[in-house]
This record gives structure tokens, C-alpha cells and sequence, in this order.
């Protein structure tokens, strides 16, 4: 577990089974795509996590197509950051040199050669998505059981690191899941998962990703990230 989530450890959650109907992209086993996310998710790329949606850049304007090169080196994520809001559904700071791409449920902040085309395909190897996705179950355990198993249906060699742990986010409870999965630049990429119900009935995501390799050299910002979402419909 990354250093920065090993802070807000818990307790160890109990398991269940789900209900839920996951608006982007991710983990688990079986179930059908039930919402235009899911089958959106099956048109991300073949290696390395698949991508939500079609992200377009935030504040308006055309979807850049990549954000620099991926496969070229990423620079060191900048000390300073800068505040965004998600819609009426959170705020969160990142990094001043990332750049946000937003999608009709999620909003990905990337830094440079983080996201683009690499050897036919869109990948996203660095950086951040914060999203929303539908459920219909009032619990926790359930519904991130529930959106992991939406994920695997784009990402089946997707695999749970370690055991799923309760933190808080924003100040709700929270359930931290790590994962590792195919990296398009070769080898693992590191991913980790954080979801919390919205008071709208909601399931809250927040998305950490790396190449395994590179994983220590961006705990410190994710960790400041994650301290930095503030929630306006937590539960």
C-alpha cells in the first residue's frame, strides 16, 4: 500500500455483494455494462487502464489529443497547485503543471506524456480521475463491490493488491482498494481506488494511477490531492 493511504487506515471492511450500475472505467469480476458509461468503457485502450469516456479539456474548447507523448519521460509533479471545482460535486487541488480533461462523469488531471495515443491506442498512465458513478445500493461495501466489477469488464487482467481498507474522504467514510493492471509502457502500473456514497445516493471515485516503477515518486502529491477533495454531497 502506498505510503500516503497507509495514514488513513481504519479498519479492515467486511465483504458483500452489489448493486450497482458504474458510470466509468475500472475493476472486478463478472456482470453486464448497465449505463452508457459502462459500454463507453469498452472503447478505451487494450493495455493499461481503460479510460471512462471521451475527456474533453476543462474550461471548454476541443479535446486535446494528447497531453504531451506518452512512453516520453514525466516530468516531476510541479510544488505548486491549483484549486478546480467538479461540477456542483467536489473541489480539489492538483498539480499547477497538470492539465484537467473532463468527461460527462469523471474529470482526469494529468501531467505532461501522462495521456494520448501510444502504438494505435489511448492510453493513461499518470496521473489522477475523480467521478461519479450511479449504484443502487445504500451500502458502502456493497457498491464499490459492485463498480470493481464493472471495471473488470474493460480491464480483466486487473487484479485486487492487498486487502480493501476503510479510510475517510472529505471527512465521510471511505473504502480504499489498490490494484495492479498491464502497464501500455511495459511492466505494472499501480492503481489505487477510494469511493464514498454522495447524499444523492451517488458513489463518489477517486483514482490514483502509475507505472509500478514510478509509484514512490508521486505518493506525496496523490497524498495531497486526496486532502484536498472536499465533498458537497457526502452523506
Amino acid at each position: 500500500m502506498p505510503c500516503w493511504a497507509s495514514k488513513r487506515l481504519c479498519a479492515r471492511m467486511s465483504s458483500g455483494a452489489a448493486g450497482c450500475s458504474a458510470n466509468p472505467a475500472r475493476r472486478s469480476s463478472s456482470a453486464k455494462p448497465s449505463s452508457e458509461s459502462e459500454r463507453r468503457v469498452k472503447n478505451g485502450p487494450r493495455a493499461g487502464l481503460r479510460l471512462s469516456g471521451k475527456h474533453k479539456a476543462s474550461g471548454g474548447g476541443s479535446a486535446p489529443a494528447a497531453v504531451g507523448t506518452p512512453g516520453r519521460p514525466v516530468p516531476p509533479p510541479s510544488t505548486e497547485f491549483k484549486e478546480f471545482t467538479g461540477g456542483n460535486v467536489f473541489r480539489a487541488s492538483v498539480p499547477q503543471n497538470w492539465t484537467n480533461l473532463a468527461s460527462q462523469s469523471a474529470v482526469m488531471s494529468v501531467p505532461e506524456n501522462g495521456y494520448g495515443p501510444l502504438n494505435g491506442q489511448t492510453v493513461f498512465t499518470h496521473g489522477v480521475e475523480f467521478g461519479v458513478a450511479r449504484t443502487s445500493s445504500r451500502n458502502l461495501s456493497d457498491a464499490t463491490r459492485a463498480f470493481l466489477r464493472s471495471l473488470a469488464q474493460s480491464n480483466p487482467e486487473m487484479r485486487v493488491v492487498g486487502d480493501q481498507q476503510n479510510v475517510r474522504l472529505s471527512g465521510q467514510p471511505a473504502l480504499w482498494t489498490s490494484l495492479s493492471n498491464p502497464s501500455a509502457l511495459g511492466g505494472q502500473e499501480r492503481i489505487t481506488i477510494t469511493t464514498t456514497l454522495l447524499a444523492s445516493g451517488n458513489l463518489f471515485y477517486f483514482l490514483t494511477i502509475t507505472p509500478e516503477k514510478e509509484s514512490s515518486a508521486f505518493d506525496t502529491t496523490f497524498e495531497r490531492i486526496f486532502d484536498s477533495i472536499k465533498l458537497a454531497g457526502a452523506r
